[in-house]
């Protein structure tokens, strides 16, 4: 039970990454408002999931082809680009009255077949992940970064003196990529 168990939840999680790289792939090509912009996403999708099947997937979905083409924009992907949007599984949600700007990809399904769950009488189960990317432009976006010099140098800066108590619990130069400088 444990082997199978463990085996359904290794393939879900590699059904998750597929679709968390799928979706980021056809992402490259958005905004897709109108139908040439989301056939591009759509073969895009349809090109990491040609390239990168999860095992148990050909065995259930038979339309998937069964060699990588050398670009996403292969012709040979047309018609399984055309029935991933036709089925629902790439798709353009509609979020924050915000559109074309996200796609959401399901896989295929991935059947795992079961050696020792066949005793309680389960033969396989059949799993599906799906995942959403977004494209903001880039005046939607806030970004945010600090070093981890600069993130340690406002640790040991806390008013009261705290930054010194916390300098002797953790040792945070220890972590540092150099000497902490006070700023």
């Amino acid at each position: 039970l444990a082997i199978d168990l463990g085996n359904t939840w290794a393939r879900r999680g590699n059904l998750q990454g597929q679709a968390d790289q799928a979706a980021l792939f056809a992402a490259q090509f958005l905004p897709a408002s109108d139908s040439p912009s989301r056939t591009r996403a759509a073969k895009a999708a349809a090109y990491y999931i040609v390239c990168h099947p999860v095992p148990g997937q050909r065995e259930i979905d038979s339309s998937i082809p069964a060699t990588c083409p050398a670009s996403a924009s292969d012709a040979s992907l047309d018609t399984y680009a055309a029935q991933l949007l036709a089925s629902g599984k790439v798709t353009f949600p509609t979020i924050d009255n915000s559109t074309g700007t996200y796609v959401q990809v399901t896989t295929p399904p991935a059947r795992i077949d079961f050696g020792f769950g066949v005793a309680a009488g389960k033969q396989s189960s059949t799993q599906v992940k799906s995942a959403t990317a977004h494209v903001g432009t880039p005046g939607s976006v806030s970004p945010m970064s600090l070093s981890l010099n600069c993130l340690l140098s406002a640790a040991i800066n806390l008013p009261g003196g705290l930054g010194s108590s916390l300098s002797g619990l953790l040792p945070l130069n220890y972590i540092a990529p150099g000497p902490i400088t006070v700023d």
